[in-house]
C-alpha cells in the first residue's frame, strides 16, 4: 500500500506533482482560491476542496504526510507592514496544527518565504516550533535555495519538516547537488510574442560572451535607466530571478532578458518549465494570464522538493 498525503493551499499543484514521482498518492487537496481550483482540477482531474477554515477536519482522510505551501504574505520581507500571526492569512498556520493534531501523519512538509526564519526576530518560528512540539513532533528547518537543486532560479525559501517523535530515524536536509541549470537552456530563444517584448527604452551596460554561465542571476543593463526591481534586465546565461505573485515595474514578475538581441519578460510555458511542471501542464483557458503569473509566483520548485521528499522517505519508511 502506498503513502497517501494531503496537498493544503495547493497552488499549482507543485507539492503533489513531486511527491506522485515518488508513487505517493494524494487522498485531499484545498485551496480557497477558485482560480486554483479550476486550474487544479482541470489538470489533475480531482476534485478540490475550497477554504480550509470551512472544512470539518474529520472530513480529511487518514494520511502519511501532510503538504502545507501555507500563505507567506504574513512573513514576507516585501509587504513590512504586516505582522505575521495577527494578519488573518498568518492563523491559517493554526488550521495546519489542528490537522495534524487529528490525523496524526508522520511528516508533516511545509514551504514559505525565506524571511519567515527571522520574522519577528525569530519568534514566528519559534511559535511553529513550540505548536508541533506540544503536538508530539520534532521539528527541522533550513533555508534552501533552488538553484543548489537543479532549477535555473535563484529562489530561497524555508522549509519545515516536522517529523512524529515516536520515529526514531532523524531527518537531514538534502546536501546541494552543485550541478547548475542555467535559463538559456530553459528558453525559447525564438519567442517574439509581443506581449513579452519590452518596448521602452534599454540600457545594456555589460556585455556577456555567449559561452560565460553564471551561478547566479546576473544584471546587464536597465530600462529607461530605472534602478528599480521591475525595470532590471538580466542574462540569460545566469538563473532567472525569484519569480513573484505581485511584483511590479515593467518586468517585475518575471524579469526581463536579453535573449537574441532582444529584451523580454518570460512566458508562462517558460515558467512553468523553470519551476520543473511537465510539459503535459497546461492552464484552464479561462484563466487569464495576470492570474497565471500570480499564480506562478506564488509556486514551489519542483525539483528541490523532490529532493527533500527523498529525505522523508528515508526516515519515514
Amino acid at each position: 500500500m502506498s503513502l497517501k498525503f494531503i496537498d493544503l493551499f495547493c497552488g499549482l499543484g507543485g507539492f503533489r506533482i513531486a511527491l506522485e514521482s515518488f508513487g505517493l498518492e494524494c487522498v485531499f487537496s484545498s485551496d480557497i482560491d477558485l482560480h486554483v481550483q479550476k486550474n487544479y482540477k482541470y489538470n489533475f482531474n480531482d476534485n478540490i476542496h475550497g477554504d480550509i477554515t470551512n472544512i470539518n477536519i474529520n472530513d480529511i482522510p487518514n494520511h502519511d504526510i501532510l503538504c502545507a505551501g501555507f500563505p507567506c504574505q504574513p512573513f514576507s520581507i516585501a509587504n513590512k507592514k504586516i505582522n505575521g500571526f495577527e494578519h488573518t492569512k498568518g492563523t491559517l498556520f493554526h488550521n495546519i496544527i489542528k490537522i495534524a493534531e487529528k490525523h496524526n501523519p508522520k511528516c508533516v512538509f511545509m514551504e514559505n518565504v525565506a524571511n519567515l526564519e527571522k520574522h519577528d526576530q525569530g519568534r514566528t518560528l519559534n511559535i511553529i516550533i513550540k505548536s508541533f512540539r506540544e503536538i508530539g513532533y520534532y521539528v527541522y528547518h533550513k533555508v534552501l535555495n533552488s538553484a543548489d537543486y537543479g532549477t535555473p532560479q535563484k529562489r530561497k525559501r524555508i522549509y519545515l519538516i516536522a517529523i512524529k517523535k515516536t520515529i526514531i530515524k532523524a531527518f537531514n536536509f538534502p546536501d546541494p547537488i552543485k550541478n547548475y541549470n542555467f535559463l538559456l537552456d530553459y528558453i525559447d530563444q525564438n519567442n517574439k510574442d509581443e506581449k513579452l517584448l519590452v518596448k521602452r527604452k534599454c540600457f545594456i551596460y555589460k556585455q556577456v560572451n555567449d559561452d560565460e554561465r553564471f551561478n547566479d542571476i546576473k544584471r546587464i543593463g536597465l530600462i529607461e535607466n530605472n534602478e528599480k526591481q521591475g525595470y532590471r534586465i538580466y542574462s540569460p546565461n545566469g538563473l532567472s530571478i525569484t519569480f513573484t505573485a505581485n511584483g511590479g515595474g515593467i518586468a517585475g514578475k518575471t524579469g526581463a532578458y536579453l535573449i537574441d538581441d532582444i529584451v523580454r519578460k518570460l512566458s508562462i510555458d517558460e515558467c512553468l518549465r523553470i519551476l520543473g511542471y511537465p510539459d503535459n501542464y497546461h492552464f484552464h483557458n479561462d484563466i487569464s494570464n495576470v492570474q497565471r503569473y500570480k499564480m506562478i509566483g506564488n509556486s514551489v520548485s519542483i525539483d528541490t522538493l523532490k529532493h527533500i521528499t527523498k529525505e522523508i522517505l528515508k526516515v519515514i519508511l
